[in-house]
């Protein structure tokens, strides 16, 4: 599995990583290796693959056959076959930071553009691809997408996220001081801890 954040149908494999594997400590001089698009290729030692370092397969997956040549007796010879498979690397489609008031909990959604199949990890055990932050204050979150392939085979991404939620200020009560005709200030006393600012146009805090 190789895997890609776009598959445009024009992904290439390199088959020589498999030679190692293939030969597996024989002598590289006594047996010839070759790879086939078919089994009945392989069979017949035909439509041999030669471009092993940039080979475009022609569909997704796609089936690779190997044969293996004993070269002092040539009838003598085994096949097997393994796939190659285009992987799509999961999107995360979500904001490195979420800002929000207590009443207005931050959705957030990691399917955006994914597979159907594709499985979702948040660090807080959830494994649905949906997770809605309530909790006031900081949350760090990290979620993990992933594509699975088999046998280990995994397209996968992760992305941190912090979401900020704020407690809702309540007012108290308001006083106000009257020095002078010119000098006098307005006091806003909240029933909440923290650090709060007001306006009194909306605009100006």
């Amino acid at each position: 599995v190789q895997c890609y954040n776009v598959i445009t149908g024009n992904e290439t494999f390199d088959l020589s990583q498999q030679n190692n594997v293939i030969f597996n400590q024989q002598s590289t001089s006594d047996y010839t290796l070759s790879y086939h698009p078919s089994l009945n290729d392989a069979q017949n030692n035909t439509n041999r693959i030669n471009n092993l370092t940039q080979y475009n397969p022609n569909t997704n997956p796609a089936t690779v056959y190997a044969r293996l040549i004993y070269n002092a007796v040539p009838n003598c010879y085994e096949i097997k076959s393994f796939d190659l498979i285009a992987g799509q690397t999961p999107t995360i489609a979500l904001n490195d930071l979420y800002r929000s008031c207590f009443s207005n909990p931050v959705a957030l959604d990691a399917s955006l553009g994914n597979l159907p199949t594709t499985t979702y990890n948040w660090s807080d055990g959830t494994n649905q691809p949906n997770l809605t932050v309530t909790q006031s204050g900081i949350t760090l979150l990290t979620v993990t997408a992933t594509n699975d392939y088999g046998n280990g085979q995994v397209c996968s991404n992760s992305k941190d996220i912090e979401v900020h939620i704020s407690e809702t200020p309540v007012i108290d009560h308001i006083a106000t001081s009257d020095w002078t005709e010119n000098e006098n200030s307005i006091s806003v006393f909240t029933q909440n801890s923290g650090l709060f600012e007001y306006s009194i146009d909306g605009t100006n805090y």
